[in-house]
């Protein structure tokens, strides 16, 4: 059982006797502990209530300044 919550194994049969619930809502899943649905749900309302934004480089400030640094091997080695 602890495979199926943690998502390593799927229950693959629509005709088995093993139902998992979601623990939100109560649906029937096949793996996991939430339904797709609220999985979305709870990462939406994390990310508003933390301030996560979507995009990951909105806080790296940069000044224009930065460039890529080579180290070129000396031939005749």
């Amino acid at each position: 059982m602890r495979f199926l919550r943690d998502e390593r194994l799927e229950i693959n049969s629509d005709n088995s006797n093993l139902v998992l619930e979601c623990e939100s809502c109560g649906r029937p899943i096949r793996s996991g502990r939430f339904c797709e649905e609220c999985k979305n749900n709870i990462t939406y309302q994390m990310k508003k209530e933390f301030g996560i934004s979507q995009k990951r480089h909105d806080y790296i400030k940069t000044t224009g300044k930065e460039k890529m640094h080579v180290i070129r091997r000396r031939e005749g080695r």
